[in-house]
């Protein structure tokens, strides 16, 4: 699959949200950009805002007396830099329009076409899905158990460009029954000026990611950059299903690849009707969805994951 041209970005003024909070469970990381926050009038009061702003002030100051030249230079590159950001801001929010009201007029996207019968709690149809037993020796764990299942599973897909999930029963119920009402949906990635959208697509116990430029393109023909499956064969007999995605390494790293999978996963798999209720307004109604509440999602996550390592350290 060809990488996609150009990045469909949304600008955002604010420090870049955390993905390894999702991908690693390790600390978000954090753009220090500290020297956006030094110029002086209008510009100094906006820096102060930044929680930075205290801890390299002394750093600063010392910058902009010893090499003011160059602290000229540096703060117009930021201005220039800042512009362009609202630049390319306004012209992406017109893209995800135009391709949020195209979804909204096509029927393959609509909720009525979605409302085929739905499985209930706890069983899975397989009519058509992929068998576990093409990508793995089924015969030869049916005396396992579950937890020895998962660790040949994810030992498998350790070294492999895909990631992988070992999901309780009754958590898959969940994400079945809702990626059957909410089949679509579209994700945030951070990138280094702003954020690439993902969109998704469940089939059965499948689902696709394609970037959205790549979508805004070819629309349903776009290709995928990852493929996810769940197999959902040992769910009665284990209480366990099996997930692996394999990513397109030309497009997505796999640390990428698992920062929207569980970006996924929290929307769709969250006890509260908070985070699933973003999804269904984005179903039933896509051209009225404000693409902005997925990044104050991330940026609420981020913030408290921030507090907590600040707490720890």
């Amino acid at each position: 699959m060809a990488a996609p041209m150009r990045f469909c970005r949304l600008t955002w003024g604010r420090k870049f949200l955390p993905f390894q909070a999702f991908a690693t469970g390790g600390t978000p990381f954090r753009a220090l950009q500290t020297c956006s926050c030094a110029c002086s009038g209008e510009k100094e009061n906006d820096l102060q805002e930044n929680p930075f702003f205290s801890k390299y002030k002394n750093k600063i100051d010392h910058f902009r007396k010893e090499n003011p030249g160059e602290y000229e230079m540096f703060i117009q590159d930021k201005k220039d830099r800042q512009k362009k950001k609202l630049e390319d801001a306004a012209a992406n929010k017109e893209a995800i329009k135009e391709q949020m009201d195209w979804m909204g007029s096509n029927p393959r996207f609509s909720q009525n076409a979605q409302q085929e019968a739905q499985p209930s709690p706890g069983s899975f149809s397989m009519a058509g899905a992929k068998k576990l037993d093409s990508v793995l020796r089924t015969d030869l764990i049916q005396d396992k158990t579950a937890e020895e299942i998962g660790k040949i599973w994810t030992d498998y897909h350790a070294q492999k460009d895909a990631v992988c999930a070992v999901i309780p029963k009754d958590t898959y119920a969940l994400l079945h029954a809702r990626t059957n009402m909410c089949p679509t949906f579209l994700l945030p990635m951070p990138r280094e000026q702003g954020y690439e959208f993902f969109l998704l697509q469940f089939s059965g116990h499948e689902c696709h990611f394609t970037p959205l430029i790549s979508f805004q393109a070819h629309k349903e023909n776009a290709p995928s950059c990852i493929q996810m499956v769940h197999y959902p064969d040992l769910a009665d007999k284990k209480g366990i299903v099996l997930m692996r995605a394999e990513v397109d390494t030309k497009i997505l790293t796999t640390v990428e690849a698992k920062f929207l999978v569980d970006q996924m996963t929290m929307y769709y798999t969250a006890r509260t009707d908070q985070r699933f209720s973003i999804v269904r307004n984005f179903t039933v109604k896509p051209t009225e969805f404000d693409h902005m509440v997925l990044i104050r999602e991330l940026e609420s996550i981020g913030s408290a994951s921030e507090q907590k390592a600040n707490k720890t350290d």
